[in-house]
């Protein structure tokens, strides 16, 4: 699946693995690409994006996915 985001000059297209729309970039990564390791989650945050036709119940919640990796080889 593939989401657009359409700037002022060009558009930018991500894979997503759910519909939805970007709502929001931030700047302050393509200045300190450093961010996206030293601060992931926290100012290394790249995009927000706003689900759509999103239905919960194809997916893991953060309890069942960590137990699913606990239960990997």
């Amino acid at each position: 699946m593939t989401t657009s985001f359409e700037g002022e000059i060009e558009t930018l297209l991500i894979n997503s693995p759910f519909p939805c729309k970007i709502s929001e970039l931030n700047g302050e990564v393509e200045d300190n690409p450093d961010l996206l390791n030293d601060d992931a989650y926290g100012d290394g945050w790249c995009v927000i994006v706003q689900p759509h036709e999103f239905d919960e119940d194809q997916y893991l919640d953060q309890e069942e996915y960590i137990e699913m990796l606990n239960e990997l080889p």
